[in-house]
């Protein structure tokens, strides 16, 4: 029987396309969940649309000062 479903392609040995990290993967931008936040056109009872994300913020940790240090010799 007969697949309705497109044949993959066949891949060469030497094919220099490679696969994504699985870590790209899972990367959601606000782009994506644009269209799921939009207002439906023609509706009156809709309120607005506010999506709340905490900011992760790190501060730069500040430069290790060098240690000093003195010498006292007597002659």
């Amino acid at each position: 029987m007969d697949s309705m479903l497109p044949q993959p392609l066949a891949q060469s040995q030497n094919s220099e396309t490679a696969q994504p990290a699985a870590n790209e993967l899972l990367i959601v931008s606000p782009q994506m969940l644009i269209d799921y936040f939009k207002p439906m056109a023609g509706s009156t009872n809709g309120s607005g649309v506010s999506v709340l994300m905490p900011v992760n913020f790190t501060p730069a940790t500040p430069a290790a000062t060098p240690s000093s240090r003195a010498i006292y010799k007597t002659q």
